[in-house]
């Protein structure tokens, strides 16, 4: 706690120095606030990264079926194909919703935790005039 030069007289005549409590983080709700919220950016960051490793395994199993029946069964090919479409399209239908979701709540924390800190700033500042 930070004290500045606001004194006040007693009614013995006695100066005492008033005390203002400078702003410090909460830090008890900060956890439960945001206990979920890298796990979001996580499975944001990593979901293209698994699409995209589904587009490398499909690639490879085509032209693994490619060295073993030539390119004239195209139906034995569309699966590799298939897998290699379909992974980065799932990688993404994760991705954007779940960053969209932690922008959303990261910036609702924040503005919560910063409405606490300011109320509680506040009432021990009020406190400390009312009993100074």
């Amino acid at each position: 706690m930070a004290s500045n030069g606001d004194s006040a007289t007693t009614p013995q005549g006695e100066t005492r120095r008033r005390r203002r409590v400078a702003p410090q983080p909460l830090e008890a709700p900060v956890p439960k606030l945001e206990r979920l919220l890298p796990f979001l950016s996580l499975t944001a960051a990593t979901s293209p990264l698994l699409g995209l490793l589904g587009t490398v395994t499909g690639m490879i199993n085509t032209f693994k079926l490619i060295t073993v029946f030539g390119t004239g069964a195209p139906k034995r090919l569309s699966s590799g194909i298939s897998e290699a479409l379909v992974t980065p399209e799932y990688g993404l239908i994760i991705a954007v919703p779940c960053l969209l979701l932690f922008a959303l709540l990261s910036r609702k924390a924040k503005g919560i935790l910063a409405s606490m800190e300011q109320t509680a700033v506040g009432f021990v500042n009020g406190l400390a005039v009312k009993t100074g």
